[in-house]
């Protein structure tokens, strides 16, 4: 045993026969660690369960991922046997815990009613944690360096240095932009007293330049924009990156894809091709599409900043077709069903710091970002305090300093311009 071999016989004297087996993972992003709670009780414990006969650890640990979280396990790293009582019924519990690299976007599943991101100090954040992680499994990853001992363990500096302009970055889609409608003009004038106080604006959206251009004003338009979720990057008409995702594997993915009879997109950010159902991609269609000649085979697989699958179901089926080349790609599932392909390791904050790191522009100290998804997760975390619109980034609470306002356009304008003036008097 790992640790705590005492404590079946604290439990009572169970006999290993009726000791519960299970398999755990550890999920760790940006330092913090993915809990889940089941509905009726507020411990909350690692995602997981108990073997079906005939499966293997790492067969149990991908079922019950996929039942419990919606995520799809690429692979797995055992990190050992963990023993520990189970907080329901006092029997002793037989762990085995690996790490697991995942892909896709946590979402409450089965009878999960609720996701938490945690870090060492959970306890003083009033979580409750089932034994085996809470004295064995977390404490290690925090030794090893994997899990922040801190909950809000920002990179940013709390308040900029004088003469130094504040970063603010600003998601699209269910934060500033609503059901595809322009920006209202109340948001668009507290983002422009922003700009006319100094601090600096970035825009960041899974979005192409032509969708950018459909729903932001003139005016701020010029402004440092991260396209594609990170894969592309432009100021004002000049392209300042751009991270397509590697020719072979983007081949590798049109061909599972096709085969599979999936509709999916190809997003170069100057152009698209939608390959089968068009009718999948309502939204691209309201920009004039025209099927380009020569069908799926003459499109260029070089310069595809990303891969978009319609996949309604939110099990996600045609992430199993990827299943060999997933840990090749960053994957990123959209609340609308959509799943997105990019480059490994691309995403709105990766290309956020290099944007930051052009020019050695190593003095941004503070960086507010408003999210709806958890696609914006590594943004958050990062930040140094966050404006989240709406509800749904819930299970970040305890690992970024956050302000929940309310997804509507007069709550948001409102927030933004109070959180100027409260950071200006400081």
């Amino acid at each position: 045993m790992e640790w705590g071999s005492n404590l079946a016989h604290a439990a009572g004297g169970e006999s290993m026969t009726e000791t519960i087996r299970k398999v755990a993972g550890a999920i760790v992003r940006e330092g913090k660690l993915l809990l889940v709670r089941k509905r009726d009780t507020d411990i909350f414990l690692s995602p997981g369960g108990k073997p079906e006969v005939g499966e293997t650890p790492v067969q149990t640990l991908a079922r019950e991922l996929r039942e419990e979280t919606g995520l799809l396990l690429v692979d797995a790293v055992k990190m050992g046997r963990f023993e520990g009582v189970s907080p329901f019924d006092d029997r002793a519990v037989l762990v085995d815990a690996y790490m697991a690299n995942v892909a896709g976007s946590p979402r409450p599943g089965r009878e999960i009613v609720e996701l938490l991101w945690v870090a060492g100090d959970f306890q003083q954040s009033g979580v409750e944690v089932g034994s085996v992680f809470a004295q064995g499994v977390i404490p290690r990853l925090v030794s090893q360096g994997l899990v922040d001992a801190r909950s809000c363990n920002t990179r940013f500096l709390p308040s900029p240095e004088p003469g130094r302009p504040r970063v603010f970055v600003f998601d699209l889609d269910g934060t500033l932009v609503f059901h595809n409608q322009p920006l209202d003009k109340a948001i668009e004038e507290s983002i422009l007293r922003l700009l006319a106080d100094g601090d600096e604006v970035v825009f960041a959206t899974a979005r192409a330049p032509r969708g950018v251009a459909h729903v932001l004003p003139a005016s701020l338009l010029e402004q440092p924009t991260l396209f594609c979720n990170g894969a592309l990057c432009r100021a004002a008409d000049k392209e300042l990156f751009r991270l397509p995702l590697e020719p072979a594997v983007a081949t590798t993915i049109i061909d599972v894809l096709r085969c599979g009879g999936a509709a999916f997109q190809l997003e170069y950010g100057d152009r698209f091709y939608l390959h089968r159902d068009a009718s999948r991609f309502g939204h691209m269609l309201q920009y004039g599409y025209r099927p380009p000649p020569g069908g799926l085979a003459a499109q260029p697989r070089d310069g595809i900043l990303k891969i978009v699958i319609a996949d309604a179901d939110k099990s996600c089926p045609s992430l199993e077709l990827l299943q060999d080349v997933l840990g090749q790609v960053g994957v990123l599932v959209h609340d609308n069903g959509y799943i997105e392909l990019v480059r490994k390791h691309v995403n709105k904050f990766s290309a956020f710091e290099r944007l930051m790191r052009r020019d050695e522009r190593i003095y941004v100290v503070y960086v507010v970002f408003m999210g709806n998804d958890y696609n914006d997760f590594e943004m958050l975390v990062n930040a140094s305090e966050s404006l989240i619109v709406g509800p749904s980034m819930d299970a970040v609470r305890h690992v970024c300093r956050s302000t929940v306002v309310q997804n509507e356009p007069d709550s948001v304008a409102r927030a933004i311009t109070q959180y100027a003036k409260t950071h200006h008097s400081r």
